[in-house]
């Protein structure tokens, strides 16, 4: 019997851009919920215990940080922040509100998959590590 796959809640507005993610990362075994908003994020982790979040900052019902902040409260999450923004203050607000990592746009889907795996202590499927 094969062990469950991870899940990933990714969280986008950009349905493009979430897309692209959910394919790289499903290709690496790994099963991929999409939301693109505050809204249909809480609505999906009500029923699913996602094992990380990647959520865009900037959303159209309210902020990232806001989001993950009521994600980790219903249970702890690594978090993962996405944002058009590289600055000090973003990446003070990022560490501040728990995000383990920001990742800034465009993102390198090959850099979305690595830090995916090292949140989830993988290095990836075929490695010693991986499940």
């Amino acid at each position: 019997m094969e062990p469950p796959r991870p899940r990933i809640l990714v969280v986008d507005d950009d349905l493009d851009s979430a897309d692209l993610y959910r394919y790289f990362l499903d290709q690496r075994g790994l099963d991929v919920t999409i939301a693109g908003s505050v809204a249909a994020a809480l609505e999906a982790a009500q029923t699913t215990p996602f094992d990380v979040v990647m959520t865009d900052i900037n959303l159209p019902d309210g902020d990232g940080y806001e989001l993950f902040s009521a994600l980790t409260l219903m249970r702890p999450i690594p978090g993962i922040a996405v944002t058009g923004w590289s600055g000090g203050d973003t990446r003070r607000r990022c560490r501040e509100a728990g995000f383990a990592e920001h990742l800034v746009k465009p993102v390198d889907v090959e850099r979305v998959v690595e830090t995916v795996f090292r949140l989830l202590g993988r290095n990836g499927p075929g490695s010693d590590n991986a499940q």
